[in-house]
Formats: structure tokens, sequence, C-alpha cells
């Protein structure tokens, strides 16, 4: 189980092991700190409109789902997009379902490793067209702690593939960090 699923948290200031909120000044951030373990994912490849994220790749997951299940595999995880090269219209998105074991690919299906080391976390609950606000806590978090990305975004929909059109869906994002360079003084 990786730490997307298993929840674990290594940054103590931010929610105690348990999940809920430690007491005192520091529970107000949701924001957490893990390590991703690494993990197979089947994934597809594609370009969207911004406007139109996530809805216009929901229909890939039954895809991805349909193709893992033909290699004698079920998805290890709820399904996620990983977020690249973007404009002002579009990004670069690789929708995908997590594995146990690595399978071929087939048919526009790719089979990758998926980031891992160090992350920072944060849990949107509410309707997609709000998610921004839990992206840019996420940034002000991390420059707090002069954490540098160190990698493409993810969102995790911890619902499934069509609960981000909910008003009380869950989306993880997720985000590769680097830690600052520490200045030793001789």
């Amino acid at each position: 189980m990786n730490a997307i699923e298993s929840g674990e948290i290594i940054n103590a200031d931010a929610r105690r092991r348990d999940g809920r909120h430690s007491a005192g000044p520091a529970a107000t951030t949701r924001c957490e700190l893990q390590i991703l373990e690494p993990r197979w994912a089947a994934v597809v490849r594609f370009r969207a409109a911004l406007d139109q994220l996530p809805r216009s790749f929901f229909h890939r997951y039954a895809t991805l789902a349909a193709c893992i299940l033909r290699n004698g595999q079920r998805p290890a995880g709820p399904p996620f997009a990983i977020f690249g090269r973007s404009d002002d219209n579009a990004v670069d998105v690789e929708a995908g379902l997590l594995l146990e074991d690595a399978m071929p690919p087939a048919n526009g299906v790719e089979v990758k490793r998926l980031p891992e080391g160090l992350a920072v976390a944060v849990t949107h609950t509410g309707p997609y067209e709000q998610i921004g606000a839990s992206y840019f806590e996420l940034l002000e978090w991390m420059d707090g702690k002069s954490l540098g990305r160190d990698g493409p975004f993810m969102e995790v929909y911890l619902d499934g593939a069509r609960s981000a059109e909910s008003r009380h869906a869950s989306t993880r994002i997720v985000v590769p960090v680097c830690a600052p360079a520490r200045t030793v003084m001789g």
C-alpha cells in the first residue's frame, strides 16, 4: 500500500497518525508530507482542454480497467491523473490506474512506474470547480516549508472516476517535492 492509499503521515505538525487534526495552531493546515513508494500503473496519455478537466477523461478509466482485467489483474487503487505540460488552453494528461505488478502495454495503454520519494498532499473535498483553492493552499504550504516541486501534479479520485462531479467528492492532490539544500557553515 502506498502513501496515497494509506494516508501515512510523516509530518506530525500537519496531522496525527490516526488522520484526525492535532490540537493547537498546527491543526489549521490540511497539507501532509508523505513518502511515495514505487508503484506500477497503467496509463493513457492525451491532451485535454483546461475547462473540461476532469470530465474529459473519465471514460478512459473503463478502457484501462478492461485492459488490466484482460491481463489477469485488478486495479490496485482509485483512478488518478498526472498533469504535464500546459498552456492557456490545454494540458497533457496521463489517466491511470495502479497495478499490483507490471504488465505488457497494449492498444495505447502504457505501463510505467509512478514517481516515488518525498511528496506533499492535500485532500480537496467538494466540487471539482473549486479545486483551485486547494492547489493554492498546497503551494503556499510548500513555500512556507521551503520545499521545491520535483515532479508533476497528480490527482487521485478517492471516490472513483465520476465522483469529482459531486458536491462532496474527495480528490487527493499530490506533488513530488525536494527538501531545501542545507547550508553548511565551515
